[in-house]
Formats: structure tokens, sequence, C-alpha cells
């Protein structure tokens, strides 16, 4: 039944353009859960939402000082065909589409914060995803948006890091958009 008013729903001519923009496509989750073993919690497909489209997701570059509390991560996103390095340093490489930055390793969002404005600034079509203990809880809407594209509270989950890298894409393009009005706006003064 599912699948049958999954159909229904993509053929709606308002849906298309949407599952484009986003960058992803609904999982069948009868046809996922008959080919693959439930319950374990170590699978890579424990509470994922959507499929991972490794071309526009691009590369990625983790961004850690303890690369140890982020192999999970790097083995997941390698586990869905991501192109993804890790670097030691607060320096995004030529040609990395997203960055996963963990604040914390960094000495926190007071040592890291001019780093992500700059970077922000400097390269604004850079998704920029940050994790930090330091978080009251997630931010999956634009209040942050000077400093990041999503802000997530450690500990991290598959089914979250999955949902921010499709809504850092949407959370880019809106950042995108107050930069070219604010760019627009200073040549009237």
């Amino acid at each position: 039944m599912l699948g049958d008013e999954m159909k229904a729903i993509s053929n709606y001519s308002w849906f298309k353009p949407i599952r484009r923009i986003l960058g992803f496509e609904p999982v069948d989750w009868q046809a996922l859960f008959r080919s693959r073993e439930v319950g374990n919690l170590n699978s890579k497909i424990t509470g994922l939402m959507y499929s991972i489209d490794p071309v526009s997701i691009g590369r990625v570059e983790l961004l850690t000082k303890n690369p140890l509390e982020l192999y999970q991560v790097f083995d997941w996103l390698r586990n869905q065909d991501v192109y993804a390095i890790v670097s030691h340093k607060l320096f995004v490489t030529p040609g990395t589409s997203t960055i996963i930055i963990d604040i914390d390793s960094f000495g926190g969002i007071g040592a890291s914060i001019d780093f992500l404005i700059n970077l922000r600034l400097g390269q604004p079509n850079l998704k920029v995803i940050a994790f930090s203990s330091e978080f009251s809880k997630d931010d999956w809407l634009t209040e942050r948006l000077q400093v990041a594209d999503i802000c997530l509270r450690f500990p991290i989950t598959f089914a979250r890091l999955d949902f921010a890298l499709s809504e850092a894409e949407i959370n880019n393009e809106v950042w995108q958009d107050r930069r070219r009005v604010a760019e627009s706006l200073d040549g009237w003064s």
C-alpha cells in the first residue's frame, strides 16, 4: 500500500520539482525491509529516511582534531558512496562542496566562530554542517545561517546526519539568496 501511495504522490506535478530540488528520492520501505535484515542497530540503513545521491552531495570534508570520534561518520559516508576526506586543520581543501566540522575538537564555539563566519562569507556556496555538544539542540532552520547551514548536537545519529545532508543543500540556497539581497542593497547606499 505504501508503495502505491508514494507512486500516486510522485505523479502530482508539485511533487516532482520538490523531489529534484531536495536532491533525493523517497525510499520504498517495503522493498528495503524485504531485502535487508531488520533490527541490526549497526546497519547503515538504520533510521535512514532518504537515499543519498553521492553526485549531488559532492566531496565531503570532515574537519576534526579527533578523527576517531568521527570515524563512524566517515565510514558511513564512504558506505553511501560519498567521496569523503578528513582534515585535522581549520582549512577547506579546494573542490570540497560540503564540510562537516567537529567544533568541540577545535576548542568549542568561541574558538571556531571566526573561522566559520569568514568561511561563510568567503565561500557562500559551501554547505556547512557543524557538530557540537555546546548546542542546546539541533538547528534545522535558518537561525544560525551566518555560522552553518545545519547545527547538530552531539551525539550524532545516522538518521540525523542523513537528513542534515539533504537539508544543508536547501538552507545553503537560502543563505546564498540572503547574501545576494544584502549585496544588492549595499549598492543602494
